[in-house]
């Protein structure tokens, strides 16, 4: 009896776990047959030239799914993940917030710094095409990232100085770069006196091949500034990368505040003493030779107060007036004015020099408060035509002499 009692408590155990089991089996099948977007992806030069040889990372929200290289025809080698991507090179994705990031770049060609989402809802999403921008013939590639040391995210708000060496000690500054949110350098940048050769290409920065250093001027918000300089040789025709690591504050050692430099332009009646909107100042700068750039550097308008509140050349205004420029020598003066004086300044790191132009004409060549004529003020006499302002009370006073000689004969009559 008691044999036959444990068989039938095993027998009834395994009546229960079966189902269970062949339930969860089901289950997961019918997960993984969930319906899933077919998504083309291509990877294209700016002429729409299909590439090989991109590395591409896939993720779902934060967390990691694949990566796939691109095939000859610009597709993706459904052999990387054949999960994820079907024969045709096609995406196959389930509904969910996804993004990608280039990895690698195709030879001779910029890479992709930039993260993109993408979204597939009610199993659809858009086609993808990741375009590629080629190197500048005689360059290579500077790729810079600042991100969080513990979980590798990317940090905005770092500013990063890129320089050169001359015998062993800093010679010239190439540009001051900032950081997006995704921890990349961000393509417009305030330009040095160094002739390097960089320039914003796409998403990215291209320099001429050769030995910089970088180092960290200011940190992203509640993180430690990484003031340690670093190395990178850059060769033509290649990525070369730094990754700037920081660790978070813990508020007992603050960072020190950053401090502004460049200049703070003022513009002054030479006559009244008194601020002059309105005029244009154009900034140039000198060559490792010492020697002048005909090409502006900035190009600004001063305000009401005299200082300069807008610029049409360069993206290096800051608030209050100043004008963020690297340390060096420089010249400014009124811009397209024929004989303009040149204004010599010097910049020195962490001050703002201040600078005042004193003039009596503005850069359009016009005196202060002069206005250019119009078709009804072409002279100090204009009138409305023909309608003889001159002497009209006279002519009124006959006009009612006139009217009242008028009813003295109809009454009479």
């Amino acid at each position: 009896m008691k044999y036959g009692k444990k068989l039938a408590s095993l027998l009834l155990a395994a009546a229960i776990a079966v189902p269970m089991t062949l339930a969860s089996i089901y289950a997961d099948e019918s997960s993984d047959k969930e319906l899933k977007a077919s998504i083309p992806f291509t990877k294209t030069d700016e002429a729409g030239n299909k590439l090989a040889g991109a590395t591409v990372e896939f993720y779902k929200e934060t967390q990691f799914l694949f990566k796939a290289t691109t095939r000859d025809d610009g597709k993706l080698n459904p052999s990387d993940a054949p999960k994820y991507i079907n024969e045709k090179g096609e995406l196959m994705l389930k509904n969910g917030d996804y993004s990608y990031r280039e990895v690698k770049s195709p030879s001779n060609y910029m890479l992709n710094t930039d993260i993109n989402k993408f979204y597939v809802i009610g199993d659809v999403a858009d086609s993808i095409n990741l375009e590629n921008k080629k190197i500048p013939e005689g360059k290579g590639q500077i790729i810079i990232k600042a991100i969080d040391k513990k979980n590798r995210n990317g940090l905005e708000g770092a500013e990063i100085e890129i320089y050169s060496k001359k015998n062993g000690t800093k010679n010239d500054i190439v540009a001051t770069l900032n950081t997006d949110s995704n921890g990349n350098v961000i393509s417009s940048f305030s330009q040095g006196v160094a002739d390097s050769g960089i320039e914003p290409v796409g998403s990215g920065i291209a320099i001429n091949p050769g030995t910089y250093y970088i180092k960290e001027n200011k940190a992203p918000q509640g993180y430690y500034l990484a003031d340690k300089e670093l190395k990178i040789v850059v060769n033509k025709a290649s990525q070369s990368t730094v990754t700037i690591e920081h660790k978070l504050n813990d508020g007992k050692k603050p960072n020190p505040q950053a401090r502004e430099t460049g200049v703070k332009i003022k513009g002054i009646n030479i006559t009244t003493n008194k601020p002059m909107p309105g005029l244009e100042v154009a900034i140039y700068m000198y060559d490792n030779n010492g020697k002048l750039v005909e090409k502006e550097i900035f190009i600004g308008k001063t305000g009401s107060d005299g200082y300069i509140s807008s610029s049409s050349l360069g993206s290096n205004l800051l608030s209050k007036g100043v004008v963020t420029l690297n340390p060096g020598k420089y010249v400014a003066k009124l811009h397209k004015l024929k004989d303009a004086k040149n204004h010599e300044f010097t910049v020195v790191k962490d001050k703002v020099t201040p600078l005042e132009l004193k003039t009596k004409t503005i850069s359009t060549g016009l005196k202060p408060g002069a206005k250019k004529s119009s078709p009804l003020t072409k002279s100090k006499r204009a009138t409305l035509a023909k309608t003889g302002s001159k002497n009209t009370r006279a002519l009124s006073v006959l006009g009612l002499g006139i009217v009242a000689a008028g009813v003295f004969l109809v009454r009479k009559k």
